[in-house]
C-alpha cells in the first residue's frame, strides 16, 4: 500500500473491496443470532472491518485519480 503505484493501488482497491463485502456478509448472517453473545460481538466487528475497508479503497480510488491525473499533467 506504501507503494502507491497504479499496480499496487489497483490491487488494494479489489483486495479492501471484497474484504469489505466478507465482511458485511458475516455481519449480516450473525446479526441474525441476536440471542447469542458471540454473534453479536462478530456481527459488531465486521461491521467495523467492512467500514475500514470501504474506506482504504476509497482513499485509494483517490490515489489513482490524483496518479492518474499527475500523470497526465507532466505528459
Amino acid at each position: 500500500m506504501a507503494r502507491s503505484d497504479e499496480h499496487t493501488i489497483d490491487f488494494v482497491n479489489k483486495f479492501c473491496a471484497l474484504c469489505a463485502e466478507i465482511c458485511t456478509t458475516c455481519a449480516d448472517e450473525c446479526g441474525k443470532h441476536i440471542h447469542i453473545k458471540h454473534c453479536i460481538k462478530c456481527a459488531e466487528s465486521c461491521r467495523k472491518c467492512s467500514a475500514e475497508c470501504h474506506n482504504i479503497s476509497t482513499v485509494n480510488n483517490l490515489q489513482t485519480n490524483s496518479l492518474d491525473y499527475f500523470r497526465n499533467k507532466v505528459n
